[in-house]
């Protein structure tokens, strides 16, 4: 299955970072809490959303900094292939409830469409594509590889074969083609051991390409698209604490008892802490800034686990026997043990779609692994 590297650690680090910053902030509006019905709003302040999205942009495992203003332009085609994908990824067998895959990628963990950074008619029907070397990822192991050619509607009725070539010691050589007549264009041209080569070489990518036409005329740039798709095995990284989770935690400590204006939605009436359960918590891309840099989703229900674990420990707590030993033990003597923690006991994961560097023109897809609290349990 299409499976990333992430361990468990790591949501739990993400999920303490975002109650961090719910204590700690104020100001301009982030992250929504669903509790009761009720849609609780929790402001950051406007000087410290640079610092969370530093923080989210580690667990993500992405080392740049999105721009608001993307000045160069995604192919439409390869754009579409990426959601339809992203689509088949998201979709869920109901009877088994495993998500479906598509065969191509279904044991890679990031998928990334990478687009041509020029495209030039040398002579005749001689194209020349080219791709910077920097779009090609140099982490993780590549799985496979496959070059897409789409035409347009228009171009098809007149399309009468195109081959592809490389160039090998300065002479072109063929490697596949394009044939409307065969129904050869009907799927993708693997290309993983050519796209290996130019990664372990560090050479500037270029295809080209002979595009015969019945009048004999090449076609306009816009009548075609064409761009690789590479399936990579991800590189496990490690969560870094930032700063400003350690300002957050420092502040925490050094003020238990600050007041809030507004009422904790995770007490019960009374003053008595609520019981262990799942809290609505919703994350919204749009208002990190990031409307242009993540494709999909626009935002994800994170869910967190809150409450307390006391004697006695009802079902709808999902207590695990150690809990429950570990309960009793410190009702029996406060000063040996603890009281059992409010903890995930099901993580679900998250695909992400979102463009690389601008530079680069590149749409990655990644699936992370427990991003998403399913349920809750006292442990």
């Amino acid at each position: 299955s299409f499976r990333p590297f992430t361990r468990d650690t790591r949501m739990r680090s993400f999920l303490v970072l975002w109650l961090l910053w719910l204590s700690n902030c104020s100001s301009s509006s982030v992250f929504l809490i669903e509790e009761d019905d009720e849609t609780l709003a929790f402001p950051i302040q406007k000087g410290s959303v640079e610092d969370l999205q530093k923080d989210i942009l580690n667990v993500l495992g992405v080392d740049y900094h999105p721009s608001r203003e993307d000045g160069s332009k995604i192919d439409d085609a390869s754009m579409k292939y990426m959601e339809e994908l992203y689509s088949a990824i998201e979709k869920i067998d109901e009877k088994t409830g495993e998500t479906l895959f598509s065969k191509d990628t279904e044991k890679a963990e990031v998928v990334e469409a990478i687009n041509p950074t020029g495209r030039m008619l040398l002579e005749g029907s001689l194209w020349k594509v080219e791709f910077t070397s920097s779009s090609i990822s140099t982490e993780g192991y590549l799985m496979g590889a496959s070059l897409h050619f789409v035409p347009s509607e228009e171009l098809k009725k007149k399309l009468t074969k195109v081959d592809f070539l490389v160039d090998i010691e300065g002479q072109l050589s063929l490697f596949s083609e394009w044939n409307p007549m065969t129904g050869v264009h009907d799927h993708p041209i693997n290309i993983t051991s050519l796209l290996l080569t130019w990664r372990n070489s560090f050479i500037s990518p270029k295809i080209y390409l002979n595009i015969l036409t019945e009048d004999g005329l090449p076609p306009s740039p816009s009548d075609w698209s064409i761009f690789i798709v590479g399936s990579f095995a991800s590189v496990p990284r490690v969560f870094k604490e930032s700063p400003s989770t350690r300002r957050a935690k420092r502040s925490m400590d050094d003020s238990p008892s600050r007041s809030s204006p507004r009422p904790n939605p995770f007490k019960a009436k009374g003053g008595r802490r609520a019981a262990c359960r799942k809290h609505g918590l919703y994350v919204d891309f749009k208002d990190l800034n990031w409307g242009d840099f993540v494709v999909s989703p626009l935002g994800f229900q994170a869910y967190f686990c809150s409450g307390a674990c006391s004697f006695p420990l009802s079902s709808t707590m999902n207590a695990t026997n150690h809990a429950i030993v570990q309960t009793l033990a410190h009702l029996l003597d406060r000063r040996k043990t603890s009281e059992s923690k409010c903890a995930p006991l099901n993580l679900q994961p998250l695909a992400v779609l979102f463009k690389v560097e601008s530079d680069t023109k590149i749409i990655r897809l990644k699936r992370y692994e427990d991003m998403i609290v399913h349920d809750c349990g006292c442990q």
